[in-house]
């Protein structure tokens, strides 16, 4: 299975809590044979571009999650 994690920008990537807890479940999810990925919001431009199994919204607080959705 693959999860992508959808997060508001590169920047929110860059921020300590966010490495910490992404970089913790992917290692725990990898065990258990899911690939965990992250990948900012504005990269959802076009519907062709999901390819992922699931997506989990983090502090995605404007319309566009909700569109992606």
């Amino acid at each position: 299975m693959r999860l992508c994690v959808v997060v508001p920008s590169e920047t929110y990537l860059s921020q300590a809590g966010a490495r910490i807890r992404y970089g913790r479940l992917r290692e725990s999810m990898a065990a258990a044979g899911i690939t965990l990925e992250t990948a900012p919001l504005g990269d959802f431009k076009r519907r062709a571009a999901l390819e992922h199994d699931a997506y989990l919204l983090s502090k995605c607080n404007d319309a566009r999650g909700i569109m992606l959705a």
